[in-house]
């Protein structure tokens, strides 16, 4: 998580609750402090990026979980394909997951090329 130094401990508390139920009256509930004091701190810029920063933590360490399955999903997904035995139902379901997402990660692998050139070159120009 970012530095949040500047948050007291039970702001900090109300982070972690924030991230572990659903509700924010669940979240001022573990965290031992009232609802309208939750509500209150949500407004506050520094509490509002500390949150930012333990949902950017959550998103990081989850994309990085799928990740490390991914080979595995598209070796089930040519395992699906290549069995003599699955049905032609079950077959094409699993070519289309190949094809359907095979397509959206080469798009996305693409995007995110093109703008770390152009990234690059706004910082170029940027510097001149």
């Amino acid at each position: 998580m970012a530095d949040n130094g500047n948050l007291s401990a039970a702001q900090r508390r109300a982070v972690a609750a924030i991230m572990a139920t659903r509700t924010t009256t669940a979240a001022a509930l573990q965290a031992q402090v009232a609802e309208r004091t939750l509500y209150r701190w949500l407004t506050d810029p520094a509490f509002q990026a500390a949150v930012a920063a333990a949902e950017a933590d959550v998103l990081a360490a989850t994309t990085r979980a799928i990740l490390a399955l991914t080979l595995s999903a598209v070796d089930t997904l040519k395992t699906t394909i290549e069995d003599k035995e699955a049905g032609h139902g079950v077959k094409v379901r699993a070519a289309d997951l190949l094809l359907t997402h095979g397509g959206r990660w080469y798009e996305l692998r693409t995007l995110e090329t093109r703008l770390q050139a152009l990234e690059s070159e706004v910082l170029r120009d940027g510097k001149k």
